[in-house]
């Protein structure tokens, strides 16, 4: 037959030193000098017999002790630790979770800059708002509101906001910080339709490329014309040249490998050196650094894409480094007879049907050589 639990006159009658079971899993403890505190005696989610402190009988009521009884029960029925649920750590504001989601991110990130954008627009446009709000009081019309002043204005800013403070709500689901995450339909159907207007980067023509080109090789000079002659000669990203290590080169195969965690796609690419590339390779200077870098700046790291696009803007004003591609892929299909695919192919694009992507088992390397050496000549008229 179960015991009964004690009442609180009863409990008040015990002054015997030692610990008196209260009932329900709640003891008394009286020391020798009088104090009086309060123990749960539990069986923890792991099957451990464990004894918690719930605090002095001064502080504590038996009615309360007995609730906290309650909850650590409930606790280890959902697999949960008792002395969790009953010392519950300080709900974090939208501020704190975000930047330990950022840390947490940040090794994913492919540079530095797309490690900055993330925490920057949220420093900008969202913590001055909710930044200190409590994450399980975070809802739909704080981020209406945090939005609705970019939403027309910065269009492609204001949607990354939106996606980063979504990521930061679901963050917190797992962790037992909420119980659900924003409805983000339902909130795009709030904010006002968007143009979607798509901004290419400036590119030169086709025509005018020769003279850029031979422009940069006899007037740049420096480390930062150097970097910006391969980025023209093998139409690869900015970021691809200026983060190019000498390890990646093999200029005897006249192949260039970049791995995968510096390119955009995540994918291994392997770049066709035409002689002009491989010329230049020859004699750009080694300069020495801890990474091997072939191009790095006055303390060893990369090169900035601001130093490489200043170069590039003496000589084709009005124009961007990116907008380059463009014009290599406009001189391959209006002045070549080269498939698109190749192309595409040292472009590092990837084929967007999936189906047709599942099957490719070549990056078209051999023909990639021909379409460079065409360009080499292209270039130098």
């Amino acid at each position: 037959m179960a015991r009964r639990s004690l009442t609180e006159r009863e409990v008040n009658q015990l002054k015997q030193e030692g610990r008196h079971s209260i009932g329900g899993n709640l003891m008394l403890q009286i020391s020798g000098s009088g104090g009086r505190s309060w123990l749960a005696r539990i069986t923890d989610h792991r099957g451990r017999r464990r004894d918690i402190g719930l605090g002095s009988t001064r502080d504590v009521t038996l009615a309360r002790a007995r609730e906290n009884i309650r909850i650590a029960r409930e606790a280890v029925a959902a697999g949960r630790d008792p002395i969790d649920a009953l010392n519950p750590s300080p709900m974090p504001t939208f501020e704190q979770l975000a930047r330990r989601l950022h840390a947490d991110r940040c090794p994913t990130y492919r540079n530095a800059k797309h490690r900055m954008q993330w925490i920057n627009s949220l420093e900008k446009y969202v913590f001055p708002r909710i930044g200190d709000l409590p994450i399980d009081k975070v809802e739909s019309s704080h981020l209406l509101e945090a939005l609705s002043p970019i939403w027309l204005a910065k269009e492609e800013t204001a949607r990354r906001v939106l996606q980063r403070v979504a990521a930061v709500v679901a963050f917190a689901v797992p962790l037992g910080h909420r119980a659900h995450e924003l409805p983000l339909a339902g909130i795009r159907q709030a904010l006002p339709r968007q143009r979607h207007t798509v901004k290419h980067h400036a590119a030169c023509s086709v025509g005018d490329a020769p003279s850029v080109y031979q422009k940069v090789r006899d007037q740049a000079g420096g480390t930062a014309g150097c970097a910006l002659q391969l980025i023209l000669l093998t139409a690869v990203r900015s970021g691809e040249a200026r983060g190019a290590r000498w390890c990646e080169f093999d200029l005897q195969d006249r192949t260039w490998i970049i791995p995968g965690e510096r390119m955009k796609t995540g994918r291994e690419h392997r770049v066709a050196l035409s002689d002009e590339a491989v010329r230049l390779l020859q004699t750009v200077p080694r300069i020495e650094n801890k990474a091997g870098l072939v191009f790095p700046n006055s303390v060893g790291k990369p090169l900035s894409d601001t130093a490489v696009s200043k170069v590039f803007k003496r000589f084709a004003p009005g124009f961007t480094v990116h907008g380059w591609r463009s014009t290599f892929k406009d001189w391959s299909t209006t002045a070549t007879e080269h498939p698109d695919d190749v192309s595409e192919a040292a472009l590092a694009h990837v084929d967007t049907n999936k189906v047709r992507a599942a099957y490719k088992r070549t990056d078209l390397l051999d023909k990639r050589r021909a379409l460079m050496a065409d360009w080499n000549h292209f270039l130098l008229n």
